[in-house]
């Protein structure tokens, strides 16, 4: 079974799914900036002696970022997850956590998960413990362009790259943080193959291709996934092997 669940609550889609372990510690709370910066806010709780009841508690953190969108996602998120998910009671919690077997935080003792959800507008983290005499959930909010941009400079990523569309072999330009890519103008470079332009742009931009190649994977697939690293690729911008990208990490 796929470690992914969707929901819709009203108009307002969103995904769940275990967070990568260089994410899990937004599932904490972020004191320093740039992180508390992003933060809204977050809410905790538990399911009371009963296991079925729902005791919870909002703190703020950066009350400017509390907007309708805000309340609007962070109710739907609630609400989908109290209807058909995490956070229906304990004994579904326990049940269910049993699917999202990447999802464990390692570094802690007994069971604690650690989910991240995305809506259009933020990005949710929720660590999920379900354990009675516990705080059993904690849902933190974050800005999702304030958020993305903490990945960005994590994973040393340009604001904008270049590539090659494998399918067309157009130029296009990408931008970190946007699904898909924008056409480039190529009519000022003469007796070039878009590959050659493709670097040259950015060569003079000083990007690398491992961060053109991660650039490129981001657009296609996702900010979050793996692909969209550039210390999953070589010097040439050919993806690693899963035991060398897992040395770059470390390293």
């Amino acid at each position: 079974m796929p470690e992914q669940q969707q929901y819709t609550i009203g108009n307002i889609h969103f995904t769940l799914c275990p967070a990568p372990i260089e994410e899990q510690g937004f599932c904490f709370t972020q004191n320093q900036p740039p992180a508390a910066d992003a933060c809204v806010g977050y809410l905790c709780g538990d399911f009371g002696s009963t296991g079925t009841e729902f005791y919870h508690i909002w703190h703020p953190q950066t009350p400017a970022l509390v907007t309708d969108s805000f309340r609007e996602e962070i109710a739907a998120v609630v609400k989908g997850l109290r209807q058909n998910g995490l956070l229906q009671d304990r004994p579904t919690m326990a049940a269910r956590v049993l699917r999202f077997r990447t999802a464990q935080i390692s570094s802690m003792p007994g069971t604690v998960l650690a989910f991240r959800i995305e809506t259009p507008a933020h990005t949710f983290f929720l660590r999920c413990t379900p354990d009675k005499g516990e705080r059993n959930f904690f849902l933190y909010g974050y800005h999702k362009a304030r958020f993305l941009e903490i990945l960005r400079q994590q994973k040393g990523l340009p604001r904008i790259a270049w590539a090659e569309l494998d399918s067309s072999h157009e130029v296009v330009a990408v931008r970190y943080g946007e699904t898909g890519y924008r056409h480039w103008d190529t009519s000022g470079y003469i007796a070039m193959t878009p590959g050659q332009i493709v670097d040259q742009l950015n060569g003079t931009a000083q990007i690398t291709k491992a961060q053109a190649a991660a650039m490129k994977a981001g657009a296609l697939f996702g900010w979050h996934c793996p692909a969209a690293d550039p210390r999953h690729y070589d010097a040439q911008g050919s993806p690693l092997h899963r035991k060398e990208a897992v040395w770059q990490e470390i390293r």
